[in-house]
């Protein structure tokens, strides 16, 4: 079945989209599986953040019991390489042994101590931590972590840890680069409290997390408002795509087409095979085929019968397949020279022998047919002409009898002229 060309060319229409939907949604889940796993490494680098200053405090809180004075250097040493710090403070039984400033700006925040509107505190239940929501100072977003000793160590000791949560998002992503994203903290209830870029801006990929640990009072978002299907690798791939099949559209154009061709001259030979086997075969003159070998190929029915032979036993040595051939008829070496020279000489008319030992005169002519691949055959045509023979042969006896009667009238008319004479 030969498909026309429109329907070809719709075919790779389709199987071009295919392909383009499948890559389009390939790239998207490994751009979204990407994100996720940023997101993943993000929300656990602000998890350890602030765990390694809780560890800290924590870890100083039983040495305070003086007042914490002698702790002051070492923490002024801490939160100079830690940015996200912006205070510390020192309460023991409420009452405020010693602040450090971290960040000039929040120094108002630090005569004030806590916000006007104090924030809701949300308890670790794995240690003694205390942490507010965020809230706003400044144009700037802190929350608190507070860190108290244990009771029965004497008295009540709590640090106060104020972080600046745009320092803290900063800090992480300086240590952890997010290239391509716009990165947001939240607070729980959803206030932006730190970006990074335009956190409200259309973006194709936008996901969303709880900070590991810090669930009830931060979350953060991961955004690529640049991301796009069609970056230049996307744009030359689908060009390459659309080329290629192309490509294999005019090619396989051109192949249905010579295939078309093909068929028509397969059918067409078949046809002249057809045509030729029939006029062959139907003909009244004895036909025969013979190849260099002199082996006989094919022969008609009016052949068998004119050497009163069965088909099969004619074609015998040309079923016994090619192997040996040249030893085989080694014997016939000229006649096979003379065959492929087309120089082959046979007579006009001879006497055949039929396969009772009868001789039977023929009429031949003899024909070279080329059967391809450089091969030809060898098409010998005879005619009977047994009946002809005897016609004339008939003839030629009437005609000495015509000639001898007339012999005779002339002996007979002679003798009686002589007699007339002598009477």
């Amino acid at each position: 079945m030969i498909f026309p060309p429109i329907v070809l060319f719709l075919f790779f229409i389709a199987a071009f989209a295919s392909l383009f939907y499948f890559l389009y949604n390939e790239s998207s889940s490994f751009e979204h599986e990407r994100a996720q796993r940023d997101l993943r490494i993000l929300s656990s680098a602000l998890q350890t953040t602030l765990l390694a200053d809780g560890k800290f405090f924590l870890a100083n809180l039983p040495r305070a019991s003086d007042g914490g004075m002698n702790l002051h250097h070492d923490w002024q040493q801490y939160t100079a390489t830690h940015p996200e710090i912006a205070s510390v403070e020192l309460k023991r039984n409420n009452v405020l042994q010693w602040n450090f400033i971290a960040d000039s700006l929040s120094e108002s925040f630090l005569r004030e101590t806590v916000p006007t509107n104090p924030p809701k505190y949300y308890a670790d239940s794995s240690t003694t931590v205390l942490y507010s929501k965020p809230f706003q100072l400044n144009n700037d977003y802190y929350f608190e972590a507070r860190f108290s000793s244990p009771e029965n160590e004497g008295p009540s000791v709590t640090f106060s840890v104020f972080y600046s949560a745009e320092k803290l998002l900063r800090d992480v992503l300086h240590r952890h680069p997010m290239e391509n994203y716009e990165i947001t903290l939240f607070s729980r209830t959803g206030q932006e409290i730190a970006s990074t870029g335009y956190s409200n801006a259309e973006s194709p990929l936008r996901l969303q997390s709880a900070v590991q640990g810090y669930h009830t009072m931060l979350s953060v978002e991961i955004a690529n408002p640049n991301y796009s299907f069609w970056t230049t690798e996307m744009i030359v791939g689908a060009v390459m795509c659309g080329l290629l099949s192309l490509a294999v559209f005019m090619i396989t154009f051109v192949l249905l087409r010579a295939n078309v061709k093909l068929k028509s001259a397969e059918s067409s030979l078949r046809s002249s095979e057809e045509r030729f086997r029939t006029i062959f075969e139907n003909s009244a003159d004895a036909m025969r085929l013979m190849d260099r070998y002199g082996r006989i190929v094919m022969v008609n029915s009016a052949y068998c019968d004119l050497v009163k032979t069965p088909r099969g036993e004619l074609l015998r040595e040309y079923a016994a397949g090619d192997t040996n051939l040249e030893e085989r008829y080694s014997a016939n070496s000229a006649f096979r020279s003379q065959f492929d020279a087309g120089t082959l000489k046979m007579p006009s008319s001879q006497v055949i022998k039929r396969h009772g030992g009868e001789d039977v005169p023929v009429e031949t002519s003899h024909s070279f047919i080329d059967v391809g691949k450089g091969e030809k055959l060898l098409l010998s045509i005879f005619r009977d002409v047994s009946e002809r023979k005897k016609f004339e042969m008939d003839s030629q006896q009437v005609q000495k009898m015509d000639a001898l009667g007339e012999f005779a009238v002339g002996i007979g008319n002679n003798l009686k002229n002589i007699v007339g004479i002598v009477m």
